[in-house]
């Protein structure tokens, strides 16, 4: 008897190409920033903020949007990329610059992740 591996998944479950991520991450902080703030700080019902990071490769300044959950004076953050088995980018460049800029409706605060 043989067997076939199923091929990957396009479904409702995968997540979509990179570039869409990246394009649509881009836009959701540009109108954050062009609104001030004001507008934009949801994502699918869901608060999020946006962390601002130095790139643990590109050494570049990013700012992304993240949903998170309050905790004491600062937030958490989950790394889980959708319960992929890899973590995102970010979290690479938290561990290698910790020192961030998180802001949420025009506050903003300077934590240091651990």
């Amino acid at each position: 008897m043989t067997t076939k591996s199923a091929a990957p998944s396009t479904g409702a479950g995968s997540l979509p190409p990179r570039w869409v991520v990246k394009s649509m991450t881009r836009l959701h902080v540009f109108l954050n920033r062009l609104t001030g703030g004001r507008l934009f700080n949801s994502f699918a019902g869901d608060d999020v903020c946006f962390v601002t990071m130095k790139g643990a490769k590109s050494g570049r300044i990013v700012t992304v949007p993240l949903m998170y959950v309050p905790y004491g004076d600062g937030v958490l953050l989950v790394a889980s990329l959708g319960g992929a088995p890899r973590n995102p980018a970010w979290y690479n460049n938290l561990v290698k610059h910790p020192e961030i800029t998180v802001s949420h409706r025009r506050v903003s605060v300077r934590p240091t992740a651990s």
